[in-house]
């Protein structure tokens, strides 16, 4: 009797090939659902950085299967938001989460207006081609900037919370398209040159990419570069820092009046706003192009900017930090539009203006205070300086310190003021340096003595004034 032939079927010569591409396939869709994103962005992103589907090891690949959920509050949760199944009213969910925002953080509604734009923005960033740094800033402790992050951590695209990184994990989260959510900024960005470039040229989409070396194919090494356009979020103790100067729109923060409590961020609420941020995702899904409105006359000329306004407001219109949030604001209605223009108006004046432009606009009001009489200063004869056209660095410090809110007298060390050389650093940036000026002192009893000090010609501030501040440079000087 014969036996059966117990020997496999012979298979086609492809299909091995075939298995291995499904097993590619499998693999590349599980981390991509992993990292919430479609296979086919993953492949994308893996085309351009110069990768072979070989080169996701399979440790890489074990490591984000065994990532545990968290919850979006915890930052380390890459999926977006599940959409939620029914369409929404954009200007209802708008309504909602501005109500939310100003309900959990004390703030003024135009600047919960504000973020709750901005979160809708980082679900539709992909299509834009800027995406503004949101500044949060208080000069007191406590003020609720961690709790707005923490809100904004339920309601923005792919959230990532952090408040340190090392340069390579922060170029690796880059990649997958995270919204950064960064606690405690000024810390990372004195310690990160990688995080300072991120912030620094990553706002624009045209040239923000980052050119490395790293592993290609089958171990080999190689250039890739790195996208680095990305929505970011950063909470900062006191002023913005010249870093953001024309990329961030500012929220400062101050604290409630005394017996006031904001609403807790409670597990309820957690979950509530989690709930908004799925009907952002839906919003987003069902919305749209942006692209034409950021363009049009409506987004770019909104209703409410006349041509009487103030210099702030005409800077704040001319800001291109403002048009992603106005081009959202006027696809949801004429109402919020108008809303968002009178947002922009009041947050203008507290966008990022750096350093250099703060300290300028207080020289050119010192030097209208010296011009005007309304301050002498002495010489080492102790008789008046007779010189109406120059300054000694020791008396225009101490001119910006005067006044009692100023922030330069407590600009040093332990809040100390401003020394010479402080003010010298920063005004190099408009090319400003002191020198060794001649000075002339006098009074009515006859003329006293002619001495050399380290000050500045007054002359030497007006091509800064006129590039730097709205009004333009002195005229009398």
């Amino acid at each position: 009797m014969d036996l059966p032939d117990n020997d496999p079927p012979e298979l086609p010569d492809d299909a091995g090939d075939e298995a291995v591409q499904d097993e590619e396939e499998s693999i590349l869709a599980g981390v991509a659902e992993t990292l919430g994103m479609p296979p086919e962005m993953l492949q994308q992103l893996i085309e351009e950085d110069g990768i072979d589907d070989d080169d996701i090891d399979d440790d890489f690949k074990i490591g984000l299967e065994r990532e545990p959920p968290h919850h979006p509050s915890g930052g380390l949760d890459f999926a977006g938001p599940a959409p939620w199944p029914e369409p929404v009213r954009a200007g209802e969910l708008l309504a909602r989460i501005t109500h939310a925002i100003a309900f959990h953080v004390p703030m003024e509604r135009h600047l919960a207006l504000t973020a709750a734009l901005w979160a809708m923005h980082t679900h539709r960033v992909a299509e834009a081609t800027r995406t503004p740094r949101l500044v949060i800033h208080s000069g007191r402790v406590a003020c609720g900037k961690t709790t707005l992050l923490s809100v904004l951590s339920c309601l923005v695209l792919r959230p990532l919370t952090i408040c340190a990184a090392t340069p390579d994990s922060l170029l690796e989260a880059v990649i997958r398209r995270p919204t950064l959510l960064i606690d405690d900024g000024a810390a990372l960005l004195q310690g990160s040159r990688d995080a300072r470039i991120l912030i620094r040229n990553g706002c624009c989409r045209s040239g923000a990419r980052l050119l490395r070396m790293g592993r290609r194919s089958r171990g080999r090494s190689g250039p890739q570069a790195i996208e680095l356009f990305t929505a970011v979020a950063v909470a900062v103790d006191g002023d913005i820092p010249p870093l953001f100067a024309g990329r961030a729109i500012g929220i400062p923060l101050e604290p409630l009046p005394f017996g006031e409590v904001p609403g807790p961020l409670s597990p309820e609420a957690l979950d509530n706003l989690s709930e908004m941020g799925r009907m952002i995702a839906r919003w987003a899904s069902d919305e749209e192009d942006l692209s034409a409105v950021a363009h049009s006359a409506k987004a770019d000329s909104p209703a409410g900017l006349s041509a009487d306004l103030s210099a702030e407001a005409r800077r704040a219109k001319a800001d291109p930090n403002w048009r992603p949030l106005l081009a959202i604001a006027a696809a949801i209605g004429d109402e919020w539009s108008t809303r968002t223009t009178e947002a922009m108006k009041r947050v203008g004046g507290v966008s990022a203006t750096s350093e250099l432009e703060r300290l300028l606009s207080d020289i050119r009001t010192a030097i209208q205070d010296i011009r005007a009489g309304r301050c002498v200063f002495t010489g080492p004869d102790r008789k008046p300086i007779g010189d109406h056209d120059r300054i000694r660095s020791i008396d225009l410090i101490e001119q910006l310190c005067l006044a009692e809110s100023s922030r330069w007298s407590e600009h040093g060390r332990n809040g100390q003021p401003i020394t010479p050389h402080g003010l010298a650093r920063i005004l190099a940036g408009a090319d400003i340096r002191p020198g060794m000026i001649r000075f002339h002192t006098g009074d009515e009893n006859g003329q006293g003595v002619s001495f050399r000090d380290r000050g500045y010609l007054f002359t030497q501030f007006n091509q800064a004034f006129a590039r730097y501040l709205p009004v333009g440079a002195l005229e009398t000087v």
